[in-house]
């Protein structure tokens, strides 16, 4: 997929004399990446303690209670959540988010340059 984007001038300017503006908007676009990618498994990190915290366990054990474990349940709507199966769906989303995220992450840090940027710019560089 390519996408075009604008550079403003200033950067061009400033940027062109420091190497080729083609690595180091690749480098700037792998360096944001990775920050986002950092600061939404920081976020799901989060979530996760926060289930964890609220029902004493790790997602995978709380997966296996809830399927096979009747007392477990009645346990948990009794003393915690009778909306427990809600929290499953959103601990879910986290446990898979964080699974998906770092697998994104450490593609990008694998990466090296060069990035196939073409830029086309209508400045002197």
């Amino acid at each position: 997929m390519a996408v075009t984007v604008a550079i403003p001038e200033r950067y061009v300017e400033t940027l062109a004399p420091l190497g080729r503006l083609e690595e180091t908007v690749g480098l700037a676009l792998q360096r944001y990446a990775i920050d986002r990618i950092a600061a939404r498994i920081a976020e799901l990190c989060q979530r996760d303690r926060n289930f964890q915290a609220k029902y004493g366990c790790d997602y995978g054990v709380f997966v296996e209670r809830t399927a096979s474990d009747e007392e477990f349940l009645q346990e948990i709507e009794a003393t915690i959540s009778k909306t427990w199966e809600l929290d499953l769906a959103e601990w879910e989303f986290c446990h898979k988010g964080i699974e998906d995220w770092t697998q994104r992450l450490q593609i990008i840090l694998l990466e090296q340059g060069p990035w196939p940027i073409e830029i086309q710019t209508r400045y002197k560089v």
